[in-house]
């Protein structure tokens, strides 16, 4: 007599069961760190603002004094005193919302911005540091 060969529907069930059970681990995880991965490329791109902000300051002696509500504003007016760009306009935003306020006339600045994670995380900069709300 041959034996057939082949998996019983028990066994595919418990492959089956088994699966999922994975699923349900993995899914959440790797969620979970995209959010994380879209919050520090929005504190990243944040801090590249915060930078030349600091440069303009110092050949300008104040920061600008206008409000941006968006990236290819600000962008435009971080010009040195000869025309040179102090940073280019990046290629993908990690966030879906940016605000330039100034404060006192330029002496000091506030930029505040959305993250593109599930969460929509704000994140705020100044001149002493940014922080994640």
């Amino acid at each position: 007599m041959q034996r057939q060969r082949g998996f019983t529907l028990i066994e595919l069930l418990v492959v089956i069961v088994i699966i999922g059970i994975i699923a349900t681990i993995a899914v959440p995880r790797f969620l979970a760190s995209q959010d994380r991965a879209q919050v520090t490329a929005a504190v990243a791109d944040v801090d590249h603002f915060r930078k030349a902000l600091a440069v303009y300051e110092i050949d300008h002696g104040a920061y600008p004094d206008q409000n941006y509500g968006n990236v290819p504003g600000i962008v435009a007016a971080l010009v040195d005193p000869s025309g040179n760009d102090y940073m280019v306009l990046p290629d993908g935003q990690s966030f879906s919302s940016f605000t330039y306020t100034p404060i006192n006339n330029g002496e000091s600045y506030e930029i505040q911005v959305v993250a593109q994670d599930h969460g929509n995380t704000g994140v705020t900069a100044d001149p002493n540091g940014t922080a994640v709300q």
